[in-house]
């Protein structure tokens, strides 16, 4: 495994929660504020039509993952299939990705990386509701 060096307070919250100094629920705080980038292979500048990368779930075929990344360093080999680049806060991006939205689409944080972080489909739903239900 490579050595990790975080780049930003997201990446120092994945190895403080791989480490275990940090539980789940700090995480996902952390991440719900956080900027993430999300690679597009069209450019979104340009043209409305935004194309995420997307990867196949590994064990639930009718999922999809949105690749995502906590900082520029991370992207690697993904640059060539999406070189469009968006910066976006992670709630905010979550709540594009709502029930009867596009099916099921989960999130993984750093594809192919150590330090990566997955959210299921159900467990974004969750997490949408809890937000929605606190603004009320």
């Amino acid at each position: 495994m490579t050595d990790f060096v975080p780049q930003n307070p997201l990446e120092q919250a994945l190895l403080d929660g791989k480490a275990g100094r940090l539980s789940l629920p700090e995480f996902i705080k952390i991440l719900l504020g956080s900027p993430i980038l999300v690679v597009s292979a069209t450019d979104t500048q340009a043209t409305p039509h935004f194309e995420p990368l997307l990867y196949p779930h590994p064990t639930e075929p009718d999922v999809r993952m949105i690749a995502v990344y906590s900082s520029a360093e991370r992207i690697g080999p993904d640059a060539q299939k999406a070189p469009h680049v968006l910066e976006v806060n992670t709630a905010d991006f979550l709540q594009r990705l709502a029930p009867g939205k596009g099916g099921r689409v989960g999130l993984v944080l750093n594809p192919r990386d150590a330090f990566g972080f997955e959210l299921q489909p159900a467990a974004i739903d969750s997490l949408m509701e809890s937000l929605r239900a606190r603004a009320n």
